[in-house]
């Protein structure tokens, strides 16, 4: 019993950190736990069953659940993640990019950010605004530059606009990275 409530301990400061909230410093690792546990109202609870949801494919589900969590924080960049992806499967683009939008704003860790630009490139190109899709998919290099599927990305983009030169750019950097990507051949 105590490991299990060590690792939801756990997982809830790693999920706070990542969340881009900073844990008290003055306190002790187990205060800091209680603060954090009597701070989070059940959220946490929320956001890893919204997760098991999403993975579930019941996405109307993990979307109640995240709309429970950003009642009581609308900064909850955990849900609005969750609450996009759900959106973005559903091919609800709109309301995805809204909430990709939030995380952006309020997320500054760099891989989140990186995970979150490609999302929502992907809602872009699903929509054909390939200007916003680049872009994204851009910033997302920017961040992570050696992720050759990232080029991959671009560079479909790029094809679908009629920039085949910017496109074949991207494939060559893409296999320059990985020469075994098939899908820069394509």
């Amino acid at each position: 019993m105590r490991s299990t409530k060590a690792l939801a301990g756990a997982l809830l400061v790693v999920s706070l950190l990542t969340a881009g909230v900073a844990l008290p410093a003055q306190v002790t690792a187990a205060a800091s736990l209680k603060q954090i546990l009597a701070q989070d109202n059940g959220q946490f609870d929320y956001i890893k069953r919204a997760q098991n949801y999403f993975h579930q494919h019941q996405y109307d589900l993990a979307i109640a659940d995240c709309n429970s969590v950003l009642e009581r924080n609308n900064k909850d960049t955990r849900a609005y993640a969750i609450r996009g992806s759900c959106y973005y499967v559903q091919k609800k683009y709109e309301a995805a990019v809204a909430d990709f939008d939030q995380v952006l704003a309020q997320q500054p860790n760099q891989a989140a950010q990186a995970s979150t630009y490609t999302l929502r490139a992907f809602a872009y190109k699903d929509q054909q605004k390939y200007e916003q899709a680049a872009a994204d998919f851009s910033s997302a290099i920017a961040i992570n530059p050696q992720l050759a599927q990232l080029y991959i990305e671009r560079g479909s983009v790029y094809r679908l606009q009629g920039k085949y030169d910017l496109a074949a750019a991207d494939f060559t950097q893409a296999l320059a990275l990985d020469p075994k990507l098939d899908m820069a051949y394509e």
